[in-house]
């Protein structure tokens, strides 16, 4: 059986009577919420509470045990959540990095991208450093990243997932390595 294509163009995501469990913890109950396109939603609350759950059920990574995610009013199917991962860029607040140069990396999301669009990506994710790095986007950044700072991890994290030009973009505590001046910052890209 093909998958279905997700349409690019989507308006509103819906979540519907969403509930998820790991064994007896609840980790949402019955939520319903609708998120507009080009709509900033923040979700706030202590550490677990289900925040992350629902960024992974909204994302597609897991299926909720009750209700549905609905896109422009049509249910997501278990068929298509494969798909919508696809135009989902999940950036986590431990940013992952592999060995290789910031180019590398950066590539990872959108191997065709030539460097007009990794400079842009890079500019609204305030990560315009890496132009100031000894060589530049060819600078290795080690394993994991290690040669650089959270702060400038998380920010090419981020860069890399603007250059897949999402349909929905899922920042969870992805800035928590920031100063303030710099969260507003991506937070205003």
């Amino acid at each position: 059986m093909a998958e279905r294509v997700v349409d690019r163009q989507n308006q509103y995501l819906r979540i519907e009577s969403v509930t998820k469990r790991f064994g007896d913890f609840v980790a949402i109950d019955n939520l319903t919420q609708d998120i507009y396109a080009k709509e900033f939603f923040a979700l706030l609350g202590p550490s677990g509470c289900g925040k992350s759950t629902l960024a992974d059920v909204i994302g597609g990574l897991i299926a909720p045990d009750r209700g549905q995610v609905l896109l422009d009013g049509r249910v997501l199917e278990a068929g298509e959540r494969r798909g919508w991962r696809g135009k989902v860029a999940y950036i986590q607040q431990e940013p992952v990095l592999f060995h290789g140069s910031v180019r590398d990396n950066l590539l990872w999301a959108d191997p065709g991208a030539d460097d007009a669009r990794i400079s842009d990506a890079l500019h609204r994710a305030h990560a315009g450093f890496v132009f100031d790095l000894p060589q530049g986007l060819d600078t290795p950044v080690g394993d994991a990243g290690r040669h650089l700072s959270g702060g400038e991890r998380q920010r090419i994290v981020l860069a890399r997932g603007l250059l897949r030009d999402p349909a929905l973009l899922i920042l969870d505590e992805a800035t928590s390595a920031l100063d303030a001046a710099a969260e507003r910052e991506v937070a205003d890209a």
